[in-house]
Order: C-alpha cells, then structure tokens, then sequence
C-alpha cells in the first residue's frame, strides 16, 4: 500500500471510529460496535502495510523532514494496530469477561461496566472504597485473560523488532516520558494554592 493510500484509509478509519465514540457519548448508542470498521480497514495493520511504510520512510530524503515526520506516525500507528490486532481475539473474550461480572450495590446488580461513572459520581468516602473492592473482585475472574493479552502484545511487539510493548509504544507515539513528567509537575505546583484554597472552604463546610 502507497503512503498516499494509506493515508487516505487510516483517515476514514480514524473518522469512523470517532463517530462511533461521538454517538455513544451523545447519548445516540448504547455501545458502538467497531467490527465492521475494523473488518473494513483490516489492511492497515498487516505486515504488509507496515513493511510498506518503513521501505517509504527509510526511502525518504532527509531533508524531507515534513513527509519524514508524517511516514515516521503513519508506520507508529500501523505498528501499534498490528499488535493490538494480533491481541483482538483475546482482547474481546476479555471484553466479555468484563462485562459478564457485576456488583451487588444499593440492593441490587450493577454491571462491571456501570461501576467507573459510579465511582466517580461517590460522595462517601468509604462507601467509595467498598464499591472498588468489590469491583476488583468482579474483575479478578479475567485476570488470566488480561495476562494473556499482555503477552500477546508483547510477542507481537517483539515480532516488529522491539523488546517489550512499552518499547513499541513508546517508539510509535514519540512520547518524552520525562518532559511529560515534568510539565505535570509544574502544573501542579502552579495549581496547587488555587486547589488547597477551594478544598480548604469546601472542607470548613
């Protein structure tokens, strides 16, 4: 597949997706199903895909550096979709684990997948605590699943010439771990007389 080609598919794949997400937080469905659009863009994450866009990249001038720096996210993106599809089987029977547990909460039932808006919405502090113990309980079930899901993404990872999956994502999204730390430092310390000041009132309340 063309640089050009793939550009255009992962553009309508990125759209699909987001419309999904969009009309499932407007309120318009329940919970999207991306089946179709990962069956409709399965070619983005073969190896063939991948393969097309490290030859482009390692092709590419150097001076190039715009369309350097474009091959360089497209072969990100498509390195990490090649593993996460590697791990779909297992990531979906995961899924289902997930959402067959539930919590026994107020008198009734709730979904595992209904507990993280709840939490969220807790005002006791330790009627917080009790719903997450519980929620790790329902969720303990899938551990084998989710360790299995683990090291699918890792062989997958190191399939594509990387150690780990970490190494993978890290190389793909050219995240500075220690830059991002550092900015999140200084964002708390500016925030933090405006935090103390409001809680602080709230708590004299």
């Amino acid at each position: 597949m063309s640089p050009t080609d793939y550009r255009r598919e992962f553009a309508a794949y990125t759209s699909a997706v987001e419309r999904a997400r969009f009309e499932r937080h407007a309120g318009l469905a329940e919970r999207p199903d991306l089946r179709p659009v990962e069956e409709r863009y399965a070619d983005l994450w073969s190896r063939g895909a991948v393969e097309d866009l490290a030859r482009a990249l390692e092709e590419a001038p150097e001076q190039f550096e715009t369309e350097r720096a474009g091959l360089r996210a497209l072969l990100g993106a498509a390195r990490l979709g090649r593993a996460e599809a590697e791990a779909r089987e297992v990531t979906e029977e995961l899924g289902r684990c997930e959402g067959a547990g539930g919590v026994e909460w107020g008198g009734g039932r709730v979904g595992a997948g209904d507990v993280p808006g709840m939490l969220g919405r807790e005002t006791d502090a330790a009627r917080r605590r009790e719903l997450w113990r519980r929620w790790l309980d329902a969720l303990r079930p899938c551990d084998d699943l989710r360790a299995a899901r683990l090291e699918t993404l890792r062989d997958a990872a190191r399939d594509l010439g990387f150690d780990d999956f970490g190494a993978l994502r890290a190389d793909s999204t050219r995240a500075d771990a220690a830059r991002l730390a550092a900015e999140a430092e200084l964002f708390l310390a500016r925030t933090a007389p405006t935090y103390s000041a409001h809680l602080s009132r709230w708590a004299a309340l």
